[in-house]
């Protein structure tokens, strides 16, 4: 019997599942999935460092998730491939600006 040049620890296998997890869980709270958010879930749970190569590898190779490059550096985001029927955008990159939510009589006191 021969021995696998690369063994795969647990905490290797459970990546690509606790990643399609988290990015279903930051849907539901409309926040966008971006890399270094899901690395920070993924070294809470496993506590260790997680590479973004890892993210970006173990995102690729999941079934129902997509890695987008975003405009910045090399950050990336894990999105899912269909959004949920329910998905009304992202809170945290919505396009109304957060003055236009606050009643003006606030917006001026907060000015003085």
């Amino acid at each position: 019997m021969s021995t696998p040049t690369h063994t795969t620890t647990r905490c290797e296998q459970l990546i690509p599942e606790l990643i399609l997890r988290l990015v279903r869980m930051l849907y539901d709270n409309r926040v966008t999935p971006h890399s270094s958010l899901l690395r920070w879930h993924l070294q809470k749970a496993f506590d260790r460092k997680v590479s973004p190569l890892e993210v970006r590898e173990a995102a690729a190779t999941t079934r129902g998730i997509v890695v987008v490059r975003r405009s910045v550096g090399c950050h990336f985001s894990v999105m899912l491939e269909k959004e949920p029927t329910y998905f009304e955008g992202f809170a945290d990159e919505a396009s109304t600006p957060v003055d236009s939510e606050v009643p003006s009589d606030l917006m001026t006191e907060a000015a003085s």
